[in-house]
């Protein structure tokens, strides 16, 4: 009898285990449809952005506007640094940038100037937030080009 109590009480609890395992594979899936929209937003923004990791500049994703208007492929841009790139016109507006940002947290039109893959300058406004990606403190950037030299 206690037997069967206890093989009953098993049954119960394996039953409760396979109803909680499919409720977490259904918000796994909806985690995952959530996620992949929002890749595909940031892809496919027209204004160019991107996510660099803030002590040192590295970029960690960026979308395909911002290739577009620096001339660099994705390839050539992630897992470098700004510095590496040369993309700063004057290194310097990095530095005030990140000051203020770990002072508030974000700042928005930032007026700077990058230099492209071909030697013309861009000028931005940058509008940039910290973030966590990939539990890594980053910057997400923002660009609204002001006036791009061809």
């Amino acid at each position: 009898m206690e037997e069967d109590l206890q093989l009953n009480d098993l049954q119960k609890e394996i039953s409760a285990l396979k109803a909680e395992n499919s409720r977490l594979a259904g918000e796994n899936s909806e985690l995952q449809a959530t996620a992949e929209t929002y890749l595909k937003i940031f892809n496919e923004h027209p204004i160019p952005m991107a996510v660099t990791r803030m002590i040192d500049g590295v970029f960690l994703k960026i979308n395909d506007a911002w290739t577009e208007v620096l001339g660099y492929t994705t390839e050539e841009m992630l897992g470098k640094t700004v510095l590496e790139l040369n993309l700063w016109k004057d290194y310097g507006e990095r530095e005030v940038l990140v000051n203020n940002i770990s002072i508030n947290g974000y700042i928005k039109y930032f007026p700077c100037s990058f230099v492209k893959k071909s030697g013309d300058i861009c000028h931005f406004l940058l509008t940039v937030k910290i973030i966590y990606f990939n539990n890594t403190k980053s910057l997400l950037s923002s660009a609204i080009v002001v006036n791009s030299s061809e």
